[in-house]
């Protein structure tokens, strides 16, 4: 795989869920998700967009599918997280020492994942990050 990032995007038909992917070259070490969640805000801020929440159930919802794209060896969007509900996902397999206001950036810089991070329907969410061979999975997921 070449240096830098990848993005692919599903929408549903309604477009109501958003899901974009990030794979991008190189291994983060020491992620810290208040940080991560931290730089959320800063840019939800610089929008004009009111600060979301840590919620524990997002954050485990968003550990399990970042487990299970360890477990399947692939970036893959998890459509059944919002069958019936509005919500929105960003995943990312990182194989660079980023730091996480690099991970945050690099979504950030996407136009669909900016999409998703600054809605304003969005009040929680959830981010995890899970080591594999070679690199990490990371899920973000808002709801």
């Amino acid at each position: 795989m070449s240096k830098g990032f990848y993005i692919s995007i599903m929408k549903t038909l309604t477009g109501i869920l958003l899901f974009v992917t990030i794979v991008a070259t190189g291994a983060i070490s020491q992620f810290n998700e208040t940080l991560a969640y931290d730089r959320i805000n800063q840019y939800r801020v610089e929008a004009k967009v009111s600060n979301v929440v840590v919620d524990r159930h997002l954050q485990s919802n968003a550990y399990d599918w970042a487990q299970a794209m360890v477990t399947l060896n692939e970036t893959r969007h998890d459509i059944n997280f919002a069958m019936g509900s509005f919500s929105g996902e960003c995943i990312a397999f990182l194989a660079q020492d980023y730091t996480e206001d690099k991970v945050i950036e690099l979504f950030y810089n996407s136009y669909e994942h900016r999409k998703i991070m600054l809605n304003p329907r969005w009040t929680s969410v959830g981010i995890a990050k899970v080591e594999t061979r070679g690199g990490y999975y990371v899920c973000l997921r808002f709801n």
